[in-house]
């Protein structure tokens, strides 16, 4: 079929045709063996993950690249229409192949026992039973603020330098557009 120039792209997408005229029964049953045997492998290391977040990850990104790779070998035998996935590891492209090594990478990740860890704190691994940190983890939700504030009378000086009088409380919104207001 390529030799004939009737594969406009073989390259991409089409790349099982290649495969199969190149190399055979063979070559397709090879690449569907491999395929076969990374879905073997990514499962089995689902199942064998410590926490429930690899367990799915794993699973999850296992079946994206199995799917993947389904979608393109029924496309190119003619079962379901062209869609334009590429097939994983082996077609011509760089971000199908990025996004494929990075779920790789995550699932080797997985498999040499790594877990998502919880981010550290600003003043570095201080135990969580300390409060010091405890009162930084705290600061660090409210937004670094110590405590609620208290009004003082400097604002109104500060209304009185900028000009902006009788407008009250405008905040980022009112300087944004011109310190209009909305019609209601």
């Amino acid at each position: 079929m390529q030799k004939a120039f009737y594969l406009p792209e073989a390259h991409t997408d089409m790349i099982s045709a290649v495969i199969g005229e190149e190399l055979g029964l063979v070559g397709i049953l090879g690449v569907v063996g491999l395929f076969g045997m990374f879905g073997f492998a990514g499962l089995r290391i689902a199942q064998k993950a410590k926490d429930n977040y690899g367990k799915i990850l794993v699973a999850g990104l296992t079946s994206m690249v199995l799917v993947t790779a389904m979608i393109n070998l029924f496309a190119v035998m003619g079962m379901a229409p062209l869609t334009g996935v590429p097939l994983p590891f082996i077609s011509y492209g760089n971000s199908a192949l990025l996004s494929c090594l990075f779920a790789v990478g995550l699932i080797l990740n997985v498999a040499r026992g790594g877990t998502a860890s919880a981010a550290r704190t600003r003043g570095g691994r201080g135990s969580a039973g300390s409060s010091g940190s405890a009162s930084r983890k705290l600061q660090s939700i409210q937004g670094g603020r110590s405590g609620p504030r208290e009004r003082s009378g400097s604002s109104g000086a500060r209304r009185a330098k900028s000009g902006g009088g009788g407008g009250g409380n405008r905040g980022a919104r009112g300087a944004r557009h011109g310190g209009r207001r909305r019609a209601t």
